[in-house]
């Protein structure tokens, strides 16, 4: 196999010889009968693989760290319908540890153009000002190249900013059908509900969570950066300011999610809302292609608590014919349900 073979396009019964990828995670653990071996998750810019170095060879494992390249000699093996790399060696490999990271599918100009026509596109200049006090200096590119997760969704290099837009874009699918709702509010709480993740996040050598993320969690530490923002604008509306802090504390949904309250605004429910729409429809899209084409059925997934099914809709073209959903009944003129 050619070592710049993707992982997305491995498939069972292939041989591996040569491939560098990034250690995402090992373990060393021990079969029934007390053999030790090594359990690896192994990653490219296309996804990511598990690996079993069985009877693992005296000094390997320690050789090994979680975010560095490895060289690998393997078979692609299927268990559970699941692809995983049967390892016959793997040794430390230099590598620009980025380069092995996936990357949104947007691109980063594209993205923040269409950051600037949401800033644009506001009417309440109190929430223009704090949009762009946020967005000022090197901060943005920070924002643009975050990731939104480390697994669940959005876990690529610019996975922040596409997630944030996308609850943007649902914002302005929504507002036409209940104009009772702030739409300018809104936009900015899409926009910034995760904008602490530009900092609880690290991803240098692979994505994980920084040491202040882990300590604070990002909810804390993007409430903290807008209340200063707000803060360096001395006339902002005190009512504004409370429902957009709101707001951003409750976009979990409930303490059991992170959330130190629970949403109780209408702009605070939709946010949350919206938010989980856009997280679970790619967690759901993200969990079926780390796991390639094997069966059905995926492996567990965590964020949904349930194994997913590939399975794919009807055509539209096996439907009613000509679109009729319904025929009345013509002698009593009522519909038949």
């Amino acid at each position: 196999m050619a070592a710049d073979k993707l992982i997305r396009d491995l498939s069972a019964g292939e041989r591996v010889v040569g491939a560098t990828y990034l250690l995402e995670e090992k373990q060393v653990r021990q079969t029934r009968n007390g053999a030790p071996y090594l359990s690896a998750l192994l990653s490219d810019r296309s996804g990511q693989i598990q690996a079993r170095f069985w009877n693992v060879p005296d000094g390997v494992a320690e050789r090994l760290a979680p975010g560095q390249g490895v060289c690998v000699n393997a078979t692609v093996t299927s268990y559970h319908d699941q692809l995983q790399l049967k390892l016959e060696s793997i040794e430390p490999q230099e590598i620009e540890a980025r380069d092995f990271m996936p990357s949104s599918k947007r691109s980063v100009p594209e993205m923040e153009a269409e950051l600037r026509r949401f800033m644009r596109s506001l009417r309440d200049p109190w929430l223009g000002q704090l949009l762009e006090r946020i967005f000022e200096g090197p901060f943005l590119a920070l924002y643009l190249e975050a990731p939104a997760a480390k697994l669940y969704h959005h876990a690529c290099l610019g996975g922040l900013a596409e997630h944030s837009l996308g609850v943007a874009a649902l914002v302005d699918v929504i507002v036409p059908l209940y104009p009772q709702l702030s739409r300018d509010l809104l936009v900015v709480l899409a926009l910034l509900h995760d904008v602490g993740k530009a900092e609880s996040y690290s991803w240098e050598a692979g994505l994980d969570l920084s040491d202040e993320g882990q300590l604070l969690d990002h909810i804390y530490m993007g409430t903290r950066r807008v209340e200063r923002a707000i803060e360096g604008l001395p006339a902002f509306p005190p009512e504004l300011r409370r429902c957009l802090l709101h707001a951003m504390l409750a976009h979990h949904g409930d303490e059991a999610a992170g959330s130190p309250v629970r949403p109780k605004t209408l702009e605070a429910v939709v946010l949350h809302q919206l938010d989980m729409l856009d997280a679970r429809i790619r967690g759901f899209e993200d969990h079926l292609a780390r796991q390639g084409e094997g069966g059905m059925w995926s492996e567990w997934s965590k964020m949904f608590g349930a194994r997913l099914y590939r399975g794919r809709p009807l055509s539209t073209a096996e439907g009613p014919e000509e679109g009729i959903l319904w025929e009345e009944d013509e002698e009593e003129g009522e519909l038949p349900f």
